[in-house]
């Protein structure tokens, strides 16, 4: 079983209570006040009959988040790949929408895969690779670093 999960870390602006006419006086953000956002989990390629398609629910976050944001935010996902053409192309394509795949560890396991089948009413069924690198995810001190990223920690009232 993979646990899915999605961690996304916020800043709160500090521009809270300001009057609206005095919003001209606030500075702009500096690339260190943006949020990260991180997505953690699965990066796997459904295998259809028809051809393989990238996916996992962090990574299609991430790059939705990545490709809204634009330049607002520092959008991270932290998965596990393999050293094979998959993984290669995989990570090729999240770097595409501007995700930092500087977490993404590559391992000597098999990139994910899940095979899709199709019954004759069209209804998929799905078969998850066992033992693929995802499986495999370890923790680090990049990682612990990442966790320990807070910003705008909200106070209880």
């Amino acid at each position: 079983m993979i646990l899915r999960l999605v961690w996304v870390a916020t800043m709160v602006p500090k521009t809270r209570g300001i009057p609206l006419d005095d919003m001209e006086n606030v500075e702009e953000p500096n690339m260190k006040s943006f949020p990260t956002i991180v997505g953690l989990g699965e990066t796997l390629w459904d295998v259809f009959p028809d051809g393989p398609r990238l996916g996992g629910a962090p990574l299609n976050f991430s790059c939705s988040a990545a490709e809204l944001a634009g330049k607002t935010a520092d959008v991270k996902l932290v998965s596990a790949v393999g050293h094979d053409k998959l993984g290669q192309a995989a990570v090729a394509a999240v770097q595409s929408h501007h995700v930092d795949t500087a977490n993404m560890q590559r391992n000597n396991r098999d990139t994910g895969q899940v095979l899709v089948e199709l019954d004759a009413a069209g209804v998929a069924s799905y078969r998850f690779a066992d033992n693929a690198a995802l499986d495999h995810l370890e923790w680090s001190s990049d990682l612990q670093h990442l966790a320990g990223r807070r910003r705008g920690q909200h106070q209880p009232r």
